[in-house]
């Protein structure tokens, strides 16, 4: 992501990995952050992107973070943070409703994402950080579990279009159970209805990437039903990302 190097998360840490030599195998390695919650490996960080602010996006589950960074201590729970590049600068931008895995950023870097249970689109509306200190809008030290202020469920649908009846689910049945993956299709190879409208919402579960349909409301959005990018009925089809590669295509 930066300084010629990539950011991984390897629970419990963030590290920032580097070739120096040409040889493809990381020769430096920082560590950026510890304290990523290993209690439960389906919760935890996912979704690193590289923001147009020049910072890291990343999602996390139930799973929480507990650390240190600079001179302030978090204890967050799902949501969505960033943090600059060196590590510096961390902050949980708003809470979620349910284990958090989708991220994505329209062009002009409006912030959406999904979640787990019946929560396959969101908009992250106003960052947690214009909150702090506001009376009555009480705000957790270092963050916390629960739905930001700024948070917005934008999803006005609830059915998941299978192919196949041999799926297993928890929680939410015939829904979106899982809601990995929340990319918009931000390139001009697919038709102009797609540009910056259309995000590929997973649902491993399901066997299927869905496509929510972005559309303006007010000052925020809501995402419409879409039906499929694509939908298997092999049990082995279970995506959990789908974003837009350099070709215009969607991997």
């Amino acid at each position: 992501f930066a300084n010629g190097g990539v950011i991984v998360t390897a629970m419990p840490n963030t590290l920032f990995l580097k070739d120096t030599n040409g040889d493809d195998k990381a020769d430096v390695t920082q560590i950026l952050h510890t304290g990523w919650g290993i209690g439960d490996t389906h919760a935890g960080p996912s979704s690193l992107m590289y923001g147009f602010d020049n910072y890291i996006w990343g999602t996390v589950g139930y799973s929480r973070f507990k650390g240190q960074v600079g001179d302030k201590t978090f204890d967050l729970g799902q949501g969505v943070y960033r943090f600059k590049p060196d590590g510096s600068a961390f902050e949980q931008v708003t809470g979620s409703t349910n284990n958090t895995w989708g991220l994505g950023m329209s062009e002009t870097f409006d912030v959406f994402g999904s979640t787990a249970n019946n929560d396959p689109s969101f908009y992250v509306a106003i960052p947690n950080r214009y909150f702090e200190g506001v009376e009555g809008l009480p705000m957790p030290p270092g963050g916390g579990r629960g739905v930001g202020a700024g948070y917005q469920s934008v999803a006005q649908f609830y059915n998941a279009h299978y192919v196949t009846p041999y799926i297993r689910q928890v929680d939410v049945f015939g829904g979106y159970t899982a809601g990995a993956g929340h990319q918009l299709y931000t390139a001009r190879a697919f038709p102009k209805p797609y540009w910056n409208r259309i995000a590929f919402i997973n649902e491993p579960t399901a066997h299927l990437v869905g496509q929510g349909i972005i559309e303006k409301r007010g000052a925020g959005f809501v995402t419409r039903d879409g039906w499929n990018l694509l939908a298997g009925a092999e049990e082995w089809v279970a995506p959990v990302q789908a974003q837009v590669g350099p070709d215009g295509a969607v991997w």
